[in-house]
């Protein structure tokens, strides 16, 4: 029986909801791009515009949406676009969802004259490759929309990868600070001695081109895999265009034999085992991709390929070349994505196929299979309207009936569950602040804040009643560069709410937790009384309190009136004012600024120079002053403590309060 859904009709300007429409495991949704002669993205068809085959038959489309999303606008501050808001929030802006993969393991070429090899060549790094690889993974950065989440990953050495976020400055530091040094298969002997002369199996494993030997990732089947978990980590969010920006020089994946041939020995046997693993890899990338609608857009950055490399001249189907250029055309044409190849400026085509991707349509079409047969069943999307090109994917795989039940299954109301996902939970708004301090003996704690908005304010039923409410709090920090689990810490939380409560049904739960210096990932969880549970993620950077010459806490706010907070003097010990999460402020409100300077090491205080800064969306400055502070000024455990008044008193609008620090010769800023 299909699943019901809800079917809309209406063109949407605005961007796009978290949920677009509900389908059932029985409804194939399908992102469709049509396109005109000029590869512009058409817009206003309706669902009756559009006919739908699958095996063939034509299937009714039970679900339809035109989703526009805005097109980037400049910022028209810097500020706005490159420097993150420091609190984080669960609620999932309404764009698309952007991984960026570097198949950084691909970016090796053959060097024909690299000294000490007879007959034979090394596989080296191309450095070409590598340089476009990040100016595209640039170029996708900046065609991002400001409610788009992005991420960026890499296929084997993943030690700057980027989590979804938001933050440019976050995803930009993980393009360029990453190495990018591929694993080659075979390298000179190290006194550049000759080799001995080398028969042809030899000369095969030594050119390898079908990647058998390379170092990390034999067969380069990594690559591959990477993309189908990829795409199955994202079958979870919400109902979003979900796109990957595969930047690769490709797989090398060879025909199948012929049945009457038969594998031999050497290398060509084990060419021959991985390229049926390379194969079997493809085909589940291909269903993963399908289960979780994402397209995948393949990115060449080796350039303009001329002649023939490697392989029968009479036969190109044992060209690694034309094999691995294949192989992305491949993985895009069948998700509904495009493939930019030979081409030596493909950075400069990365706005153009973004561009696609931000003006479709949805469509949930009836799928004929009631049970997994294994099978990919072809799907045909066609439009009534003559000159224009349809883009989506080619195909469907049935669901099996463990990923069936998993489909249909309700959302888990379990505490650690709610910080499992790709994307924080969102059943209720949550937002933290997370700021560093130096507590006892310079160790180092994270002041954490989470403003919590209940689904349901209860204020109604409860105005003359009093009630205690348990709240369990979850934080579990991760290394970002290796995702490797660094702790968790648990926390009860007991809330009495009293009928005089301003703010009912909105309070803020404060946690205190150690964490030496260093950068982390943040994922926290709130289970409310009645078992709800949400979460959000974020990240952190601790100071060397006790060793850096300069340094600064977080920078917090402190709002009156405030919601209701628990535990009540969490931080008396360790701030002079209480911190709120709250970043959006009435002008009756009075908000206070707060920062501890520290001087570390053992060398005598210096004088420090304080300078804030209020700015407008226009770059304007509306507030701030610079204090001069003397080292007399400096607490016995060499910190002084900046606290000053904001004005709220403003138009409606963004503001950025800056505050940097200088003293001897060293800076340091919060914002």
């Amino acid at each position: 029986m299909l699943c019901a859904v809800a079917l809309v009709g209406a063109h949407q300007t605005a961007p796009a909801p978290k949920q677009t429409f509900r389908a059932g495991v029985d409804l194939i949704q399908l992102d469709v791009t049509v396109l005109d002669k000029d590869r512009h993205p058409v817009s206003g068809l309706t669902a009756a515009d559009f006919t739908a085959f699958v095996d063939g038959q034509p299937r009714p489309v039970a679900a339809f949406k035109a989703v526009d999303l805005p097109k980037p606008v400049p910022p028209s501050a810097p500020w706005i676009r490159d420097i993150a808001p420091d609190v984080a929030t669960n609620t999932h802006p309404s764009g698309r969802v952007v991984v960026i993969m570097i198949d950084d393991g691909s970016f090796s070429q053959v060097d024909e004259g690299t000294p000490g090899i007879a007959g034979g060549a090394t596989q080296v790094a191309d450095l070409r490759a590598i340089q476009k690889a990040r100016d595209v993974a640039k170029a996708a950065l900046n065609e991002l929309g400001p409610d788009d989440l992005a991420a960026v990953v890499y296929t084997e050495n993943n030690h700057t990868a980027q989590d979804f976020t938001t933050d440019r400055g976050r995803l930009l530091a993980a393009i360029e600070k990453s190495a990018i040094a591929p694993s080659t298969s075979f390298m000179a002997q190290a006194d550049n001695t000759d080799l001995p002369a080398l028969n042809a199996d030899q000369r095969d494993r030594l050119n390898d081109p079908a990647g058998i030997l390379r170092g990390s990732c034999s067969c380069g089947v990594c690559s591959i895999e990477a993309l189908g978990r990829i795409a199955e980590a994202l079958r979870s969010l919400p109902q979003q265009r979900k796109i990957v920006i595969y930047i690769s020089v490709g797989v090398a994946i060879a025909p199948p034999p012929a049945a009457t041939v038969a594998i031999t020995s050497g290398y060509a046997g084990m060419a021959e085992q991985c390229n049926l693993t390379k194969r079997t890899a493809m085909t589940e990338a291909f269903r993963q991709a399908q289960l979780s609608n994402v397209t995948i857009e393949a990115i060449d950055p080796k350039g303009l390929t001329v002649g023939q490399i490697g392989g029968d001249a009479d036969n190109p189907f044992t060209n690694p070349t034309t094999n691995r250029i294949e192989f992305l055309r491949t993985m895009a044409e069948t998700t509904g994505g495009r493939a930019v190849v030979n081409d030596n400026e493909v950075d400069h085509q990365v706005a153009a196929v973004l561009a696609e991707s931000s003006s479709y349509y949805l469509l949930g079409v009836e799928s004929p299979v009631t049970k997994d047969d294994g099978r990919l069943h072809p799907i045909d999307i066609r439009v009534n309207r003559p000159g224009l090109e349809v883009r989506t994917r080619k195909g469907y795989y049935a669901p099996t009936d463990k990923e069936r039940k998993a489909m249909n299954a309700s959302p888990s109301r379990d505490l650690d569950a709610s910080i499992a996902g790709a994307l924080p939970k969102s059943d209720f708004p949550m937002d933290v602040s997370v700021a560093p301090f130096a507590a006892i003996n310079r160790k180092a704690e994270l002041a954490i804040v989470l403003n919590v908005t209940q689904p349901n304010n209860p204020n109604a039923s409860l105005r003359s009643e009093r009630r205690t409410e348990f709240v369990d709090v979850v934080v579990s920090a991760f290394a970002p560069e290796s995702g490797k689990s660094l702790g968790a810490w648990r926390q009860r939380v007991n809330l009495v709410w009293n009928s005089t409560d301003a703010a009912f049904g909105q309070y803020e739960v404060l946690s205190r937790v150690p964490m030496a210096a260093g950068r982390y990932e943040l994922r926290l969880g709130l289970q409310t009384g009645d078992a709800g549970t949400a979460s959000v993620y974020t990240y952190a950077e601790v100071p060397d309190f006790a060793g850096d010459a300069l340094s600064l806490s977080g920078l917090i706010l402190s709002a009156t009136p405030s919601p209701k907070m628990a535990p009540k003097d969490t931080f008396a010990d360790l701030m002079p004012v209480p911190p709120t999460a709250r970043r959006a402020f009435r002008k009756s409100d009075r908000v206070t600024g707060f920062v501890r300077v520290y001087e570390g090491g053992s060398h005598a205080l210096v004088p420090a120079t304080i300078t804030t800064r209020l700015l407008d969306s226009h770059n304007a400055q509306l507030g701030g002053g610079v204090r001069e502070v003397d080292v007399t000024s400096f607490s016995k455990a060499r910190s002084y403590d900046d606290q000053f008044d904001l004005p709220v008193r403003l138009p409606s609008g963004e503001y950025l309060l800056t505050v940097d620090v200088a003293a001897g010769g060293k800076t340091a800023q919060r914002t």
